[in-house]
């Protein structure tokens, strides 16, 4: 049998009601009125730097209802972290790997992480 997360222990019982919503979370995963949450890393490769690459994405996400962040590395690829509906994140993640008009995306390489809901918008940072 699988334990799942609550409330920062591990229980057999995969049930937590809280007003008006939800929440059963095991590793990797929340589930929040019933639909799974997920959090996934993404460094994209390829002309993604100087093609606004970052405002698009941001645009994407915010349109995708997904939360986290996008910012420009020194390498030369664009790192971002999204937060939100698996199929959600999924739909940003496919959105990265065919960038903006003007760019060029070689590679996007996924680490999935687990999810926190640590943010509460979609930024750009530096």
């Amino acid at each position: 049998m699988e334990a799942w997360k609550l409330g920062g222990r591990y229980t057999d019982s995969f049930l937590a009601f809280q007003p008006l919503s939800f929440i059963a979370c095991k590793p990797n995963t929340c589930e929040v009125n019933m639909e799974k949450q997920v959090r996934a890393h993404a460094v994209i490769s390829g002309r993604v730097q100087g093609v606004f690459f970052r405002a698009e994405t941001q645009r994407a996400a915010e349109g995708f209802g997904v939360s986290g962040w996008v910012r420009n590395k020194r390498d030369g690829t664009v790192e971002a972290v999204f937060e939100g509906r698996q199929e959600d994140v999924d739909a940003a993640l496919d959105w990265c790997r065919q960038g903006p008009r003007m760019s060029r995306v070689d590679k996007v390489d996924v680490n999935w992480q687990q999810y926190t809901g640590e943010f509460q918008s979609f930024d750009i940072t530096f």
